[in-house]
């Protein structure tokens, strides 16, 4: 990846700068709906007694521990989920900056740059013998960083989780190419890492199980000693994440789902009823994206 910054680095201040010219106005949002999830909120209030609203990130370092030993997401309702580093960043944060939106905002901003230079050296490794190789890198890189869909996600401090999970995705399946290509200890150590890092941020990182090998199979000749290799990575990874997940979290899941949150969830259909509307539902998203 170093090598691509030294022969590509118009290409990466480009998307720096593009990044802060579409995104840089986030920096002047404050906190939003649901960001007490991950973060503290509220500001104290004079004359009143404070008690910060995020028990566990309020403590900074010293309630990492605790952080990993917890439930995402707590309320008035229950407990649910497993996010850890995500929760981290915001304690580490935290404790270095206190309450500072203008920060968060900021780190979420460089994340996303992060995550389009990622796109960018990937696709480019992958395409590495194509003759449209750098260009079609390129293209698809710079779609992603100003597609609209993508608003959420940066302007929400609540979806650093998604930029996490999806900037160390991508890292995994980097360094996944790297191992096929020769395997060593320290590509399959950073494997383990980023891609348990992943599903330590948010679990829908899990399609990287998937990914990885289709990647594969799709862009690179079968060699059935190192597919082996990295199948066993991942098998691997997942074993040990669920292991620490099922004896390290001390909460249990309680989560109560409303009727508008997922009707399929809270109705009682069948289950050729559910893939019908999934079918249906997915059809016009695709749609209305493309």
């Amino acid at each position: 990846m170093i090598i691509y910054f030294k022969e590509h680095k118009i290409v990466f201040f480009t998307f720096l700068a593009l990044t802060f010219l579409f995104y840089g106005n986030t920096l002047r949002n404050k906190y939003a709906l649901d960001d007490d999830y991950v973060t503290v909120t509220n500001f104290p209030v004079k004359g009143k007694a404070y008690v910060p609203n995020h028990a566990l990130v309020s403590k900074g370092f010293s309630g990492i521990i605790k952080i990993w030993k917890s439930r995402y997401a707590h309320d008035s309702e229950g407990s649910f989920d497993y996010r850890p580093f995500t929760t981290t960043t915001f304690a580490i944060e935290y404790a270095i900056f206190g309450q500072n939106p203008f920060v968060s905002h900021l780190i979420n901003i460089l994340l996303y740059f992060a995550s389009t230079w990622l796109v960018f050296c990937v696709l480019l490794k992958l395409l590495n013998t194509h003759e449209y190789g750098f260009s079609v890198s390129f293209l698809c890189a710079l779609i992603f960083l100003i597609h609209p869909i993508h608003t959420e996600v940066v302007n929400n401090l609540k979806c650093r989780d998604e930029l996490l999970a999806f900037s160390l995705s991508l890292l995994a399946l980097w360094f996944s190419l790297k191992s096929y290509e020769k395997p060593t200890l320290k590509s399959i150590l950073l494997i383990l890492l980023f891609l348990s890092l992943a599903l330590f941020s948010k679990r829908t990182a899990v399609l990287t199980f998937a990914i990885i090998p289709l990647c594969i199979l799709f862009f690179r000749k079968v060699n059935v000693k190192h597919v082996a290799i990295i199948i066993s990575l991942l098998v691997f990874t997942g074993i040990i994440a669920s292991f620490i997940k099922a004896n390290i979290v001390s909460e249990k899941t309680v989560r109560h789902f409303y009727h508008f949150e997922n009707p399929l969830y809270t109705e009682s259909i069948s289950l050729m009823h559910r893939l019908i509307i999934g079918i249906k539902t997915f059809g016009q998203i695709s749609t209305s994206i493309f």
